[in-house]
């Protein structure tokens, strides 16, 4: 791996005592710490929590992700910014990018406190059976997937870190579904599963991809990715 490599300087350079190995980076999880109040924790398998992708020839060269989940990953602007770092540190960052064009003006109300009861109501049965899918339960409560009684609930959470409506799909029928709450963020253009990734991979790469439990299969490979729930929508 060339040390010279900007990216591979950035981390090497604000991670001290991190390990290079086929390039992969390993350290402690600084975020882990700070979520926890534990120093160093390390994730059940005993590995080093913070885990850096960097391959030059990857698409995901200088993405970083924690094992712990205990925060998502990103790449250097977003590890700058997690870290509370100068955002010139980072390599790629434009002074002149305007992060105010496309502002949306966000309402008071929110759904914040139901998305927070549809995950209290979630089943066993419902969380073995997105397991025999390969999904584990960390990704479902990442991703805040709920259960109403009756349908499925996906969160759209939007780049404010709120939700202000969600999908709600029948598990056995997925052609059956409706949108709950404010019906302004239920429209094309707000209709992004995992909203908050496009600004956590900026200068990177992501998924998209269509469906929303195909991106809870994206999740638990450990790659970020956006959903929609028509891929015709991305055009």
């Amino acid at each position: 791996m060339n040390s010279t490599d900007p990216v591979t300087a950035f981390y090497l350079r604000q991670i001290p005592g991190a390990k290079l190995q086929n390039n992969i980076l390993t350290a402690d999880c600084p975020f882990c710490r700070r979520n926890s109040g534990q120093s160093g924790k390390k994730h059940p398998k005993g590995e080093k929590a913070l885990v850096i992708f960097l391959n030059p020839d990857s698409y995901f060269h200088g993405y970083y992700r924690c094992l712990n989940r205990c925060s998502p990953g990103g790449f250097p602007l977003h590890f700058a910014r997690q870290s509370h770092l100068d955002l010139s540190l980072a390599p790629g960052f434009d002074p002149d990018r305007d992060y105010a064009a496309g502002q949306v003006n966000y309402p008071v109300k929110n759904i914040n406190h139901e998305v927070l009861d549809f995950m209290d109501r979630m089943t066993d049965d419902l969380i073995d059976r997105f397991a025999r899918y390969g999904i584990s339960r960390a990704v479902l409560q990442e991703m805040k997937i709920g259960y109403n009684g009756r349908y499925l609930i996906y969160p759209y959470i939007q780049a404010d870190g709120n939700c202000y409506a969600a999908r709600c799909v029948h598990p056995d029928k997925p052609e059956d579904s409706f949108w709950h709450g404010d019906e302004d963020f239920a429209r094309a253009g707000f209709r992004v599963f995992n909203l908050e990734d496009i600004q956590r991979c900026e200068n990177g790469s992501l998924v998209i991809i269509e469906g929303e439990d195909n991106l809870l299969a994206v999740r638990q490979l450990g790659l970020p990715g956006i959903a929609l729930p028509d891929i015709s929508e991305f055009a």
